[in-house]
């Protein structure tokens, strides 16, 4: 499974931000929230998994350890771009939100978009260097919205990954693209490390 190769953050990694990073997610006890994120719930394990092992939390955000900015979903953006997630926001607001659910003993993870109340996909059909993108897009889960990640929100640095790739940030692409989220590195480093 891929939890079990999950890689430790190297102790001691600082993010990029010019302040310490506080976590801004609301762990959510069973049965307690929102319909939407009760129905998160149950997609982060099968029926009969003990509800402590899954963990929903809401007003998630996450910052990029590479370059000190928060996650983005680009509501605005059109085409293949639509609802892309970037880490390009100075901090948490409105379109930097997410509900997380993650089953705390797999590292089974689901994140819906709080700005449009959908899932985060990988967009696999992509080609050449979109494939992969992450986008706020998808109304229910199948497998490119499931992710394994190696830490619960609030645990500080954590990495994600998805079909044996790790997401990553894309500082080297310009314009609309960079720093875009791409489930595309096959190990994890600095760009693909994150807070939340």
């Amino acid at each position: 499974m891929f939890a079990a190769v999950l890689p430790a953050v190297a102790a001691g990694a600082a993010p990029a931000a010019a302040s310490p990073f506080r976590s801004t997610a609301v762990l959510v006890a069973a049965g307690r929230g929102p319909a939407v994120l009760e129905r998160m719930r149950e997609a982060v394990g099968p029926a009969g998994t003990a509800a402590a092992a899954k963990q929903c939390y809401s007003d998630v955000s996450i910052l990029s350890d590479a370059n000190g900015q928060y996650v983005t979903v680009e509501v605005d953006y059109d085409a293949l771009l639509e609802n892309a997630l970037r880490a390009v926001a100075p901090g948490p607001g409105p379109n930097e939100l997410f509900y997380v659910c993650r089953n705390n003993v797999t590292g089974y993870t689901t994140l819906k978009s709080q700005a449009n109340n959908l899932y985060v996909s990988a967009e696999f059909d992509y080609t050449g260097d979109y494939q992969g993108t992450l986008r706020a897009r998808a109304g229910s889960v199948w497998s490119w919205e499931g992710y394994y990640t190696s830490a619960d929100p609030g645990h500080g640095a954590f990495t994600m990954q998805i079909d044996n790739r790790y997401v990553t940030a894309e500082l080297g692409l310009t314009g609309l693209r960079h720093a875009v989220l791409r489930a595309a590195s096959p190990s994890a480093g600095r760009t693909e490390t994150f807070r939340w």
